[in-house]
């Protein structure tokens, strides 16, 4: 006769390995993700800037204000320096040209099927 498997009960790994699972899967889309936390930065920098917010350069030991993003000038500094802030982040580079090449490795493997 076959022998009856029992069932083991399910290792602390693979316990927390599945609630992280289900923690990952209950999130948002990262669009979605992303639009919450640019929203909130322009709430929190609006909200430093009524309290008066200010640090010290390090460098210089003049102080710094914040800058409003909740505002007409800071709308327009969002826009003009949306260019230079995507191309000047370097590690952004690295991951587009890996994305490229595994979306074309993808298709070259499918078109091999």
């Amino acid at each position: 006769m076959g022998s009856v498997r029992q069932a083991s009960k399910p290792r602390w790994l693979d316990r927390a390995l599945a609630l992280i699972e289900r923690g990952g899967n209950a999130l948002p889309h990262p669009a979605t993700l992303f639009a919450i936390m640019a929203a909130l930065v322009i709430a929190v920098s609006a909200s430093a800037d009524w309290f008066h917010v200010e640090v010290t350069h390090p460098g210089t030991g003049k102080p710094v204000g914040v800058v409003n993003l909740f505002s007409i000038a800071g709308f327009h500094r969002i826009l003009t320096e949306m260019v230079s802030n995507f191309t000047s982040f370097t590690p952004l580079g690295t991951v587009l040209v890996a994305t490229k090449v595994l979306r074309a490795w993808d298709g070259f493997d499918t078109a091999l099927n």
